[in-house]
């Protein structure tokens, strides 16, 4: 695979946060496949945060993007692109939470 756009220095699916090292070899709709370093592992139930390479794979599954500063919440983004590219928005609105 040569990344979302034929680029030879993406590597995988996206980076794990967590596991640095480690690749994300394949997708489907629920699951990922994880190469991890030897004796590196991934417990059941662990919360990992990936960075994906590209976000075809994940715009249309959440209904709004978090905003934040390091662990501080700024607001929510609505996605537009939700359950298909044919719904229309007037404008993207930022929800703040006070």
């Amino acid at each position: 695979d040569k990344g979302a756009h034929g680029k030879a220095a993406v590597e995988g699916y996206g980076y794990i946060i967590e596991h640095p090292n480690a690749i994300i070899s394949s997708l489907s709709e629920e699951v990922g496949k994880i190469i991890l370093n030897s004796g590196e592992t991934i417990k059941l139930g662990e919360k990992i945060r990936i960075i994906p390479n590209h976000s075809c794979v994940v715009c249309n599954n959440i209904s709004f993007a978090v905003l934040h500063e390091d662990e501080d919440i700024r607001g929510l983004i609505h996605i537009d692109m939700r359950n298909g590219s044919r719904k229309v928005f007037p404008e993207i609105s930022v929800v703040k939470d006070d």
